[in-house]
């Protein structure tokens, strides 16, 4: 594994362990392989303050189930949160394979739901708000979508796009600040690439865009985003 970028903090912190570092994964995404995640984990446990989060976004899938699968609401949620129990068990099963004890005790494995607390989802909720009520920024969102997804034109309509974007909102609150995840605060995550969406955030961290989105959703520090694979 190799570092490829800090960004909102410093590498100086980093080596100095000031960072309780996060492993977020994306249920659908191919790279997420447990032995990849445990990589990530393992070049996390020696720079991490004292422990790695490792998260899985099963809950956020189920807007994709519904809008690329065409999955009613309810079981779209029951299948993506098998789907995360799915990687999130094999991702635990190839830890302990691989770590010792003392290293597996320093790991927290959580869920979505962890992380969407009421206090989580009423930020939430008010990003809604503005994604509905402000253009541009619902135009920066559904242009993240259709880069990330590599949208072909007439693939999807404007509506089901919308849709998708439902994810970034849901998801937004997490990327921008320090939030608490099951009792325990996340200064950084690691992920593998450096995205449209990861600069759209240190844009709206530093105030340089949707100042608006800033003031809802900076409710701490702002999170530190490192770039490794």
């Amino acid at each position: 594994m190799k570092l490829y970028r800090v960004r909102g903090g410093s590498l100086a912190d980093l080596h100095a362990r000031r960072y309780e570092l996060g492993i977020g994964i994306s249920v659908g995404n191919k790279w997420f392989t447990a032995a990849n995640v445990c990589d990530s984990i393992n070049w996390a446990l020696p720079r991490t303050r004292s422990k790695v989060i490792v998260y899985v976004a099963d809950t956020l899938h189920r807007i994709n189930l519904q809008v690329r699968n065409g999955y009613s609401e309810i079981r779209a949620l029951n299948a993506a949160v098998k789907m995360g129990d799915r990687v999130l068990n094999e991702v635990q099963s190839f830890a302990r394979e691989r770590f010792t004890d003392d290293q597996l005790g320093l790991l927290h494995f959580i869920t979505w739901n962890d992380i969407a607390t009421p206090e989580y989802n009423l930020i939430v909720n008010d990003l809604y708000h503005v994604y509905s009520t402000d253009d541009a920024f619902r135009a920066a969102v559904t242009s993240i979508v259709k880069k990330t997804l590599g949208v072909r034109r007439g693939e999807f309509t404007y509506e089901q796009i919308r849709k998708l974007g439902s994810y970034v909102i849901e998801e937004l609150p997490e990327l921008v600040s320090r939030v608490e995840m099951a009792g325990q605060r996340c200064d950084a995550y690691i992920y593998p690439r450096d995205t449209c969406l990861t600069r759209l955030v240190d844009q709206i961290q530093r105030g340089i865009a949707f100042p608006a989105v800033r003031k809802i959703a900076l409710v701490t520090e702002p999170k530190v985003f490192i770039e490794v694979r």
